[in-house]
């Protein structure tokens, strides 16, 4: 069985690069596609903005002086497949304190 930090580490390797983790697979022993699928389709996605990311900009200019509370939020396209592993990773990080 692994545990939560050791299958976030591998879900991001495998999401970042499948042929180096199944180049990792094949020399050492690490969770399986399937198990790392499965643990990803266990992770709640919600669309819209992330309220834990404004929370931790409005802690940082609360914090900071007036000189340097200069701040621009930029919106740009992305792929949907990138955010829900980053989103589905950061819920992992969290689960596993």
């Amino acid at each position: 069985m692994w545990n939560s930090k050791e299958n976030v580490l591998a879900v991001s390797i495998q999401k970042c690069s499948p042929r180096s983790y199944g180049i990792l697979q094949s020399l050492f022993t690490v969770p399986s596609r399937r198990t790392l699928h499965s643990l990803l389709n266990n992770v709640q996605l919600n669309t819209g903005m992330n309220a834990h990311e404004f929370s931790i900009l409005k802690d940082n200019v609360q914090t900071t002086s007036d000189e340097v509370q200069v701040c621009c939020l930029m919106f740009d396209k992305m792929s949907i497949r990138r955010l829900i592993v980053l989103e589905a990773l950061r819920t992992l990080e969290a689960m596993a304190g």
